[in-house]
């Protein structure tokens, strides 16, 4: 299954991607859930007056390669043209850019630096002195810009109020470099934090920020893979101070002459990682082979090796780690069972000692004892991998399981290892992981290596001919091209049409059609008079017919193109911002959470709901990071003090609901096409000219609740209703119920509500949509109840009679094939499938 795509780029896609990078992409996840990777195209810079410069000029004044693959190098340079993964402003606590560093960076970036400034505000609250905010870089020629909060001092500090503020800027800087780590960013611009408008003492703030990067690159938790940290600054005064601090702290300079002065260094999104262990590349997960002793080692997970009686001082590699870790660990992995545990069970830990984030114990079974024990031991692995990216974990460590006293051979080991993470990262679509197996013994090290060379063999004869991800004959290397990733083949077509289409556009107009501009505030609004000035087009929005949109005219083809990208770029965060506000009241009205300041509202309980569903062991919530131990219900904040956290479900169904395999309140499950059940099914849809391509369950357990609950309440049974919805909906409908804004047909004659249908040909006449390949119908449980004929000015259903709060609970069309009701928990979406036309000849 073919689950990555290449779209070669012309000369005026080339320009559309230089307009619209960033925006581009934003569509591409949020309509598609598409990760898209832009190869060969140099995006022009601006600088903080707004102009543009395609070449650069910069000076390095020092270099040096630390330790860990950490290197630390001091540049004048402007920081708004500095082409790095990410740039480091200097913020205050509420994100408010209005004065120096800040609004240069937000004037270069575009208005939407501000805004997602603000949204990051309104969600999570300020940003506490000595921490961090990401947001991406709208035009800035970098991914992501790191807001960090460093500590502001009197104009004339005193030396006890500089060591009060001391900690608070060290912190500034590790959370800088942390999240770097965390975000696999291979290159970061950081400014002298807290000397300009904040008035901390420059060689105070230089000697903070270089000896804070030195204990990093000591500690670092990733040192497999290379980090290159930039002290960025374009007056002199600072570049000479971080240049003297580099020297004192750090010593001389390596020599510099490899470096080209003259000609700014591109950042590939693809970038080869420089690596001192063998590796091989799988896409989204690189694989590292080294030596070492696993209990040293600096990922965010660790995973361990242990019996059935969950003994950790059995075994030679468990041993090491309890020693390492303290009989702490002990205590909590006991906790997680009685008794013995079964073959393939894993169990999460705490580090404790240990310089990780999370201890994974795995139970195998012996190499003689069991004729699947070669498959216990490829299902533990995937089933740690799985673990790790649900948790978001960037980096986890193994060891070589079964070479001791399970009684495998170092060539099995090797092969049943390296083969699981291969399997596993060919369906893995999150963010980039690096996965290590760490070696002790010389001759299993061996096994290891040669099985890499092995697997790189075959991909370099592979009928291809390439070990790159590309498709295409050309070559990947110099071809400006996007090369698109998913877990879907069918959304992956549908973005491949959808971006030739904007990227060959040829016309004079576009028009964009989505009820979510419903939702758009006044910055929104804002946001559109500049692009209208940034492409010289006309932007006019329009409702007409129950459906909104906005049209663009009156430039050129590139010009049209690009400013549409960039209202769907705008429409999509609109649209994820309604999601959440919705997902946030349907949890809300099942289970509430207490023991945190401001639990009481939607958001904060409902993030502690998502954190409990996943098992998460922290949570983030008004700009604070809490450690969980939801078994214990309780939270400890930064401070190191315990809060403590009850969880009540008001109803019993959703309390008694088992866990869902997403660990959430809801998911998409795929059926298989071939029972008897589906077989009616596709003949059904056959007759109405349809070919079925794919069939998913939709689970919503908060939804079914509120269903259930309204099924007391509405007369008559739930009738099995259609909806024609478009590809971009289809995750949102399972994760929040039906909303009017996702699927108005054309002509909304019966009022502004929620349409279905009773026969699956009406639905394609009422949604009639050319624009997409495929074909997404959702089947599901409708309360209609009363109903009658509806009418277009409808916005709620009519009173029965002389009471008003004495309604019907539907309206109908003269045929009855059509039903339209007012109220989303009314419905729940049972099915998706996806379908194709049947062609005739």
């Amino acid at each position: 299954m073919n689950t990555k795509a290449n779209i070669p780029l012309t000369k005026e896609g080339i320009e559309i991607v230089k307009n619209s990078q960033q925006a581009l992409c934003i569509v591409l996840k949020g309509k598609f859930g598409c990760t898209a990777v832009i190869h060969n195209v140099d995006v022009p810079t601006t600088s903080s007056s707004g102009s543009v410069n395609l070449t650069t000029m910069f000076e390095m004044k020092y270099c040096k390669q630390v330790v860990n693959g950490l290197k630390i190098s001091v540049w004048k340079d402007d920081l708004t043209v500095h082409k790095v993964d990410a740039v480091v402003n200097a913020a205050n606590e509420y994100l408010s850019h209005g004065g120096g560093l800040a609004l240069a960076l937000s004037k270069a970036g575009g208005p939407q630096i501000q805004q997602m400034s603000d949204q990051v505000i309104h969600l999570h609250g300020r940003v506490p002195t000595g921490q961090v905010a990401v947001t991406l870089a709208g035009n800035l020629p970098c991914k992501r810009i790191i807001h960090a909060v460093g500590p502001c001092v009197s104009r004339n500090p005193a030396q006890s109020e500089l060591d009060m503020a001391r900690p608070l800027l060290e912190k500034a800087i590790w959370s800088i470099l942390q999240l770097s780590e965390y975000n696999n960013l291979q290159s970061v611009a950081i400014p002298a934090l807290s000397s300009g408008l904040y008035n901390f003492p420059l060689r105070f703030c230089a000697d903070i920020i270089v000896k804070t990067v030195k204990m990093f690159g000591d500690m670092r938790t990733a040192p497999g893979r290379s980090l290159d940290v930039r002290l960025v600054n374009n007056d002199d005064p600072s570049v000479q101070e971080m240049q003297r601090a580099c020297r004192e702290i750090l010593g001389p300079s390596d020599h510099m002459e490899q470096w080209d002065k003259s000609v700014p260094r591109q950042i590939s999104a693809k970038a080869p990682t420089s690596s001192p262990y063998p590796s091989l590349d799988l896409g989204n997960m690189t694989l590292f082979i080294k030596t070492g002793a696993i209990e040293e080692e600096a990922a965010d997970v660790i995973v361990n090796t242990v019996g059935r009686d969950l003994c950790l001082s059995v075994g030679q590699i468990s041993n090491a780690i309890l020693n390492k870790a303290g009989p702490k660990m002990q205590g909590e992995i006991q906790r997680h069972r009685i008794g013995f545990a079964s073959d393939g069970d894993v169990f999460k830990t705490g580090p404790y000692m240990l310089r990780c984030k999370a201890v994974f114990h795995t139970v195998c079974a012996e190499k003689g004892s069991s004729s699947s024990a070669d498959k216990i031991l490829h299902s533990v692995v995937k089933r740690c991998l799985s673990m790790a990216s649900k948790q978001f974990f960037s980096s986890i460590s193994f060891p070589a399981i079964g070479t001791g006293s399970l009684g495998f051979r170092s060539e099995d080991v090797s092969k049943i290892m390296i083969n699981a993470v291969k399997e596993f990262s060919s369906t893995y679509r999150g963010k980039k992981m690096d996965v290590y197996f760490v070696i002790f013994s010389k001759d299993t090290f061996r096994a290891f290596e040669q099985e890499v060379a092995l697997l790189e063999s075959a991909t370099i004869s592979s009928p291809t001919g390439k070990s790159s991800a590309f498709d295409d004959s050309e070559d990947s290397g110099r071809t400006p091209c996007i090369e698109l990733f998913t877990n879907s083949p069918e959304a992956l077509r549908e973005a491949q049409a959808w971006a030739v289409r904007m990227l060959h556009m040829h016309s004079t107009s576009a028009e964009v059609k989505n009820n979510l501009i419903v939702h758009f505030g006044q910055e929104d609004h804002t946001a559109l008079m500049n692009l209208q000035a940034t492409f010289n087009v006309v932007i006019t929005e329009f409702f007409r017919k129950g459906k909104c949109g906005i049209l663009i005219i009156g430039g050129a083809s590139v010009a049209i193109s690009s400013a549409a990208i960039h209202v769907e770029s705008m429409l999509c965060q609109a649209q994820d911002y309604f999601a959440q506000i919705e997902e946030e009241d349907l949890l809300h009205s099942v289970v509430r959470w207490e023991g945190l300041r401001g639990s009481e509202g939607p958001r904060i309980s409902a993030a502690l709901e998502k954190a409990y569903l996943a098992c998460a062991d922290t949570v983030s919530v008004n700009g604070k990071t809490f450690k969980l131990d939801l078994g214990l219900g309780q939270a400890k904040n930064e401070q190191g003090q315990y809060e403590q956290l009850s969880r009540m479900c008001f109803y019993s169904l959703y309390s008694k609901m088992p866990k869902l395999p997403s660990q959430s309140y809801y998911e998409r499950t795929p059926i298989d096409l071939s029972d008897s059940a589906d077989k009616e099914r596709q003949r059904k849809y056959a007759k109405c000219g349809l070919k079925i391509v794919k069939v998913e369950k939709m689970e919503n357990y908060a939804l079914k609740q509120l269903f259930e609950l309204n099924r007391e309440r509405v007369t008559g049974k739930p009738q099995w209703l259609y909806q024609c919805v478009r590809a971009q909906f289809c995750d949102q409908i399972c994760r929040v119920g039906f909303q009017r804004e996702y699927a108005p047909p054309e002509e909304q004659g019966y009022g502004a509500g929620i349409y279905f249908t009773t026969e699956m040909k009406r639905a394609l006449e009422l949604w009639e949509d050319r624009s997409e390949e495929f074909i997404y119908i959702i089947e599901a449980q409708v309360l209609t109840g009363k109903s009658i004929k509806g009418s277009p000015e409808l916005i709620v259903p009519p009173p029965t009679g002389s009471d008003p709060l004495d309604c019907y609970n539907s309206v109908t069309s003269d045929l009855k094939d059509i039903y339209v009701i007012f109220h989303s928990q009314q419905a729940l979406p049972q099915f998706l499938i996806t379908c194709t036309k049947i062609l005739t000849v």
